[in-house]
């Protein structure tokens, strides 16, 4: 049966979420802000020397159905956003090969309406605190990695002991009616797993651990004109502290019948090492950004066919159980992702389109979040491209 090349890693953000089979980004996976996974399915594609190049790009459309019991009138709260995927594989030996990659994890970005810092303010004020409601969030992570893959022949397939390390560039940036804090660190973390795949049968198992990364940034503070105003010099030093979550993944495929195989993936991601991301601003004082999400679970089930060979496709569901608490909006969703690989013979193009479908969800200031608000069922959608050229 010819071979179909399905390569799958769950994906996703905060206020959106992205996902990759390769090529196909989503808009919620795994809840919190997981951007997607490094291509390190480029360690199975045949060729002493591959690189592929790719981006993904997500349209969330998330917006409030009310804030503090009125009915919202601010715009949508979530912003597109998009992402490289980078990897160069080397076959060192017959047996163990190595890839670089590059990619964008963890990401959340968000604008905030006039509506929303009203009710923030309120709230402050309410509860005896100094009002300072954010206009807008912006964070990433860019992730700079090394996977190799040792192969082991046992019985009619091949053992591969996966493993490497992988370097997170963090950036912060919190904007504020008193001003702007940016935040930068970086940190070192580790992937380890193991596969079992037999390719006459299209058939592999794998899962791969992704360590926790702590981050402990330095910064500025940059005050606004309005926090000038107020006696506040130009900027203050300011850190920022938090943990991004520990993953496992489970993925597996197997071919059914000429031409067509079936695959599936399970996520788990322990959200729950991040309750809080805290902060210090020297002369204003400590603050706190409150998540309280739950660990995250993700399960995908798809299929793959053959068309020719030199095209194949594919298409899968998803469910994203959701990490919201109560402290912002973070709901379980069904996502739908459709995708297409021509192989030119100079290289293999690919293309995909995710459509999501997120539930209803709410936040309230009793449980950690700046204000209440109410979100109905909202869509989110994503496309991405990608080309691999085996030399």
């Amino acid at each position: 049966m010819p071979s179909i090349h399905i390569s799958l890693s769950a994906s996703i953000c905060g206020l959106t979420a992205a996902l990759a089979v390769t090529i196909t980004p989503s808009p919620t996976e795994a809840g919190g802000f997981w951007r997607g996974e490094a291509d390190t399915e480029i360690l199975f594609v045949e060729g002493k020397r591959v690189v592929r190049l790719g981006a993904i790009y997500a349209s969330p459309m998330f917006d409030f159905t009310t804030i503090g019991g009125l009915p919202a009138t601010d715009t949508n709260y979530s912003q597109n956003f998009w992402s490289p995927n980078l990897g160069f594989k080397l076959q060192i030996l017959p047996n163990l090969a190595c890839a670089a990659t590059y990619f964008r994890p963890f990401g959340q970005n968000g604008e905030y309406g006039p509506q929303a810092l009203t009710a923030e303010t309120g709230q402050a004020i309410a509860a005896g605190e100094f009002p300072n409601p954010t206009t807008s969030s912006d964070f990433r992570v860019d992730e700079y990695a090394g996977t190799c893959a040792q192969a082991f022949k046992i019985g009619p397939g091949r053992m591969h002991l996966i493993g490497g390390v992988f370097y997170h560039d963090f950036d912060y940036i919190n904007r504020t009616v008193l001003g702007d804090m940016e935040l930068n660190d970086g940190g070192f973390g580790f992937r380890a797993g193991a596969a079992y795949e037999i390719p006459e049968y299209a058939m592999r198992v794998q899962i791969i651990y992704r360590s926790e990364v702590d981050h402990d940034a330095p910064g500025t503070f940059y005050t606004s004109d309005l926090g000038q105003a107020a006696g506040l010099p130009g900027s203050l030093p300011a850190t920022g502290y938090g943990t991004l979550p520990q993953s496992i993944e489970i993925y597996a495929q197997t071919g059914v019948a000429e031409d067509w195989l079936v695959f599936g993936a399970l996520q788990w991601t322990q959200w729950s090492e991040l309750p809080q991301f805290d902060y210090s601003v020297q002369g204003l004082g400590d603050g706190r950004e409150i998540f309280n999400y739950s660990d995250g679970l993700v399960v995908e089930l798809g299929t793959g066919h053959a068309f020719t060979d030199q095209l194949a496709g594919f298409a899968s569901l998803t469910w994203d159980q959701g990490v919201g608490s109560g402290a912002d909006i973070a709901t379980d969703m069904w996502m739908a992702r459709f995708g297409a690989e021509y192989d030119t013979r100079n290289g293999v193009i690919g293309a995909g389109v995710a459509i999501a479908r997120v539930n209803e969800g709410k936040q309230r200031y009793a449980d950690g979040a700046p204000f209440d608000a109410t979100a109905d069922p909202d869509w989110a959608f994503g496309f991405g491209v990608n080309f691999t050229l085996p030399f």
